[in-house]
């Protein structure tokens, strides 16, 4: 809860000092930038530029950055900012999400519980007699559609509790965002309210089941050996539903492996059983890193109230390199069969997401009455570079195309002319991932996910 100021004061004219809030007085805390860039980028003279704090440069750490108008080069840099220590009560909230689900099937989303995770941080050992929890769903155009409030109480200094609310009902195929925000109550204040809010984005989609951002960081460790293996994540099913297929990304596939796609139930201590369903088998014939769906013929059907292990076999022949992203982790939800056992990937120090996702039979879709009927084409798909976006027929009115990822944030906008029936958009500057294509008319929307590769 400070103010940094990169100023053109102090010897080198690179400055970074620390202001207290809201007095604006400097705390005597400053840095000269200069001095640790100089030597290892041959500076002559320095001028302090822009400055900025994120959380997205290292995951799980903040950073202050800036620039460095350099003679004869700028200079951009990073330190870690470490989080201030609380003496007094600090309640610090994260992890807000749709219990862990990124996309969501809407036969599946007709109840759901929101949760994130309340913590005391403060170093001064004073518990927080009592804090609020209140959650917030905003649908796509920003009205509020769900609110809830929930209370901790009695939580000890450093101590951690997960939060649930109310089930939130009625949720449409849309994009949400969810806000859960905590507050110190009654005669406690909170130290630092800079850590009292956490954000997440949730879609209802018609088909897709998904606990992943669709950003690829990194690959899944291997799990060969002298059996084959099995990695992948628990799904809950409240409707008995089919599931049709999966969907997943492999980084660096092995030429001529084989892949299938699997469902066990799951027991008191992880999947139990042999698969109840087996996908056709996938042969590796490229190497390159891609998205793949694989179908399950004839469907499996999983029925309400349980859950169920949806994963791929890996065969001693290779190494299966399922996609992983480290922006999101739900504790206790991916599984590793490994050694003739199963378990969670947090056991091997995994903490990540699979980019493997249930697809569903559920053909409800949001149409386009008379200006588009329900048959929109996006090709190709996986694309590094352009999308044609084919509606059938020409429209009677603009349609509107937005591109947006999974947290929600719109990465490109186009459109197709009244009484034409085709847009070609231009992708190459996207990162590689999966993303979800929009076609918008005064009537109504169709929803498409694709993949840059």
């Amino acid at each position: 809860p400070y103010l940094w100021v990169f100023n053109q004061g102090g010897p080198n004219s690179c400055s970074i000092d620390q202001l207290s809030l809201p007095s604006g007085t400097p705390t005597g805390l400053t840095r000269d930038v200069f001095l640790d860039f100089n030597t290892t980028f041959g500076l002559q003279t320095g001028l302090s530029g822009g400055l900025f704090v994120t959380d997205q440069l290292v995951n799980g750490e903040r950073s202050i950055g800036g620039m460095i108008q350099g003679n004869p080069s700028n200079v951009i840099f990073a330190y870690e900012l470490s989080d201030p220590i609380a003496t007094g009560p600090d309640a610090a909230i994260d992890g807000a999400s749709a219990n862990g689900y990124t996309i969501i099937p809407d036969e599946q989303a007709a109840s759901l519980n929101l949760t994130a995770t309340v913590s005391n941080v403060s170093q001064g050992g004073q518990t927080i007699a009592s804090a609020n929890v209140d959650f917030t769903v905003r649908d796509g155009s920003n009205a509020v559609v769900f609110t809830d409030q929930q209370t901790v109480t009695n939580l000890a200094p450093l101590a951690s509790v997960d939060v649930t609310s109310a089930a939130w009902t009625g949720a449409m195929l849309d994009s949400y965002s969810v806000e859960a925000l905590v507050t110190v109550a009654g005669a406690q204040s909170d130290t630092f309210p800079t850590n009292d809010s956490s954000f997440a984005v949730v879609i209802i989609d018609d088909t897709t089941y998904a606990r992943d951002d669709g950003f690829v960081s990194g690959s899944s460790l291997s799990i060969g050996g002298a059996a084959a293996g099995f990695i992948g994540q628990e799904f809950d099913i409240t409707v008995t539903d089919t599931l049709s297929g999966a969907q997943f990304w492999l980084e660096s596939p092995d030429l001529g492996d084989t892949v299938r796609a699997v469902v066990i139930p799951m027991g008191a201590l992880g999947p139990q059983g042999a698969p109840i369903g087996t996908s056709d088998d996938l042969i590796i014939t490229d190497t390159t890193a891609q998205l793949y769906d694989l179908a399950f013929q004839g469907g499996v059907e999983l029925t309400a109230g349980n859950a169920y292990f949806i994963g791929l076999e890996e065969t001693v022949n290779g190494s299966l390199t399922l996609g992983t992203t480290q922006n999101i982790f739900t504790p206790g939800k991916g599984w590793v069969f490994f050694n003739g056992q199963w378990n969670n990937s947090e056991d091997f120090n995994f903490e990540v997401a699979y980019i493997l996702r249930g697809i569903f039979t559920n053909d409800i879709t949001i149409s386009i009455e008379d200006d588009i009927n329900t048959e929109l084409t996006v090709y190709p798909n996986p694309s590094d570079d352009y999308l044609n976006v084919l509606v059938s027929n020409n429209n009677h009115s603009d349609l509107g195309i937005r591109i947006f990822d999974l947290q929600g944030r719109t990465m490109i906008e186009s459109a197709i002319p009244a009484n034409e029936h085709k847009a070609q958009i231009f992708v190459g500057e996207l990162s590689q991932g999966i993303y979800l294509l929009e076609v918008d008319s005064p009537e109504g929307k169709q929803v498409k996910r694709i993949s840059i590769k």
